[in-house]
């Protein structure tokens, strides 16, 4: 049996693969911006799985304000900070 995808589905894909790639160009930005300052994106970092990481972002869900607060209370990074909250 062959399928034929239709113009639409294969447009939506298309829509997709370059609002991923935008998202990426911005992540990419933001991480830049945020490692310029000394702060650790990988995971080991803010990207550790807790819930309120930059991998929310890419996931979809608007954590901004929990992910800016974690990042402003933290005076020096060291990595167990990041795990800790100290």
């Amino acid at each position: 049996m062959s399928i034929k995808v239709p113009a639409c589905i294969k447009e939506k894909m298309h829509r997709i693969a370059k609002m991923h790639k935008k998202a990426a160009d911005l992540m990419d930005e933001v991480e830049e911006w945020l490692e310029a300052r000394g702060i650790d994106t990988s995971v080991n970092g803010l990207r550790d799985g807790a819930g309120i990481g930059l991998e929310e972002l890419e996931y979809g869900n608007d954590q901004v304000d929990e992910i800016c607060e974690r990042i402003e209370n933290f005076e020096t990074w060291q990595p167990e900070d990041i795990f800790t909250g100290r």
